[in-house]
């Protein structure tokens, strides 16, 4: 991925020879920096996630073999009410502190970790309260006791150090993707360790507890930046809330939209076949996931940049971007959507051999939801997050309809093909934000689809070619 460089000319009166190179020094350390540190930014972030994905699968693997379905059918619901509580809740305080102009100031930067605090135990405390009545809907009584252990994340996750989101506003990616693995490394050797000596659902709860516990501590100690301490200054948390409201907004309304399958199937199937089902949302959400982190932690700060400094190169910087992931991801989701039952068939056991039909079928959300990331990124640094609202708004207004459409038509099978299609709605969004504001290119818009499509041939040729029904 590259972005062009961004200079500052120096004034043309400035006094003398020295004037010129005190004038221009700022301006070429930034030349510099932009292009360099979004490709090493780049880089960092993609191989760091590979990493990630590989130890993720690997003690996903492992786990499969100790333990059953339906432990990962339950940690579904769980990891369903996490991240309710935290997207309902969530203020955009790491945006805000990578676009905005203060977002190096310690008033600032401390207000934002005060309150980010604050949330964590407000999250923790509503997570104990709807621990019985979740277990009584479910009819799982694991839940009481598992959900409020479980929450207790979100107040770790509250006292994470703000240098993350410092560290991802320069680009300065190599100790944030360190941090990642080492907190992972020690979630997954801690997970495999109770599920050989104790196999249950506890296991997957204490990796999140330990591996969160060892991000936040690190935080602190390992990376650059402001320390932070408790402080509160009106105005910033006035300035946070301005920005983050249309965030909150998204975001509760896109965890009703992306979990509503899971929390309607954890009513009506058994566990043992929602476990099934997430371990497909799981193997399809790979490339999402790392879609959205290298556009989230690469794209959106540096195009954040771009527009600060040269507003009138946002558009081909941002297809530029779009380049780069319909090269990396399209192909590769097209070949999956054609062969990746083949791909559970060779990694899971039989009890798991459903997953590998859902995971087809999810495969085709994963190709659009990887078009959009980076146009909605490129829409918030224009500031316009209403647009991430909107489309979580049509995304429930879809999953509301076809859902029940679905699973009236086809039963199980209806509400994946329902969860399957739930971006096509987005697409018209993007675009006309795009389109509102002079960025919009339809002819290379059009390279996504022509990228995944070559991934469907080649699926289908590779198919043909092992004698594949």
């Amino acid at each position: 991925m590259s972005l062009d460089d961004t200079t500052t000319q120096a004034q043309a009166d400035a006094p003398g020879v020295q004037g010129l190179r005190t004038a221009a020094a700022p301006a070429a350390k930034r030349a510099h920096s932009l292009k360099d540190l979004a490709i090493r930014g780049s880089i960092w972030t993609v191989g760091g996630y590979a990493t990630s994905s590989v130890l993720r699968l690997g003690g996903n693997l492992v786990l499969t073999r100790l333990l059953f379905p339906e432990a990962f059918g339950v940690m579904a619901l769980i990891n369903v009410f996490m991240q309710g509580l935290v997207m309902f809740s969530d203020l955009g305080i790491g945006p805000s502190l990578i676009r905005g102009q203060r977002g190096e100031d310690p008033v600032y930067v401390n207000t934002a970790w005060t309150i980010q605090v604050i949330r964590g135990w407000v999250l923790w405390a509503l997570s104990v309260a709807l621990a019985a009545p979740a277990a009584k809907f479910y009819n799982e009584p694991q839940l009481a006791v598992l959900l409020p252990v479980a929450a207790f994340t979100a107040v770790i996750a509250g006292f994470e150090s703000t240098k993350v989101f410092l560290c991802r506003r320069s680009l300065a990616m190599e100790r944030i993707t360190t941090l990642d693995l080492l907190s992972q490394v020690v979630g997954l050797s801690v997970m495999v360790g109770w599920a050989l000596c104790w196999p249950s659902v506890w296991a997957l709860v204490a990796a999140g507890l330990s591996g969160g516990a060892v991000k936040m501590i690190l935080g602190h100690l390992w990376l650059p930046g402001i320390r932070n301490r408790f402080h509160w200054e009106t105005a910033a948390a006035k300035d946070l809330r301005t920005f983050g409201k249309w965030i909150l907004l998204s975001s509760a309304v896109c965890f009703v939209g992306q979990q509503l399958d899971r929390l309607m199937l954890g009513k009506y199937v058994d566990m043992g076949l929602l476990g099934i089902y997430g371990l497909a949302v799981m193997m399809s959400g790979l490339a999402v996931d790392v879609n959205m982190k290298l556009v989230r932690s690469v794209v959106y700060p540096a195009i954040s940049r771009v527009h600060r400094e040269k507003p009138e190169r946002l558009r081909e910087n941002f297809y530029r971007v779009r380049r780069a992931t319909d090269f990396l991801f399209m192909p590769v989701l097209g070949l999956l959507a054609t062969c990746g039952d083949q791909v559970i068939y060779v990694l899971y056991d039989d009890r798991y051999a459903q997953a590998g039909w859902i995971f087809q079928v999810l495969c085709v959300r994963a190709a659009m939801r990887v078009m959009l990331e980076p146009a909605e990124s490129c829409l918030m640094t224009v500031g316009q997050p209403r647009y991430a609202f909107f489309q979580h708004v049509l995304r429930l207004v879809w999953m509301a309809v076809a859902i029940p459409i679905g699973w009236w038509q086809g039963g199980f099978a209806g509400v994946v093909w329902a969860v399957g299609l739930s971006e096509v709605l987005i697409v018209p969004l993007y675009w006309t934000g795009l389109y509102r504001h002079g960025i919009l290119n339809l002819l290379l818009e059009g390279r996504s689809l022509a990228m995944l499509i070559v991934g469907v041939l080649m699926g289908t040729a590779l198919r043909y070619g092992l004698g594949l029904s």
